[in-house]
């Protein structure tokens, strides 16, 4: 059985927290309230057809097909 092994070295690994660091406290930052109404306005619409293409595709009689295939498998 063949092993995997991954090494890292010190100065990538200081790096990497560096910047995880310096990307959290940029993050920290931002106004969440703002943040959050404009993912609900970017993604509003889509929401919305997406809703609605669900609704027009699932129908009784869908759900009556449905059983019938199973039935019959």
């Amino acid at each position: 059985m063949s092993i995997n092994r991954v090494s890292y070295t010190l100065d990538s690994t200081l790096e990497s927290v560096n910047t995880a660091e310096e990307t959290a406290q940029k993050l920290a930052t931002l106004n969440m309230a703002a943040h959050a109404a404009t993912k609900a306005r970017a993604r509003g619409a889509v929401i919305k057809m997406i809703r609605g293409m669900i609704d027009e595709d699932i129908t009784p009689q869908y759900g009556e097909d449905r059983v019938a295939r199973r039935a019959s498998a």
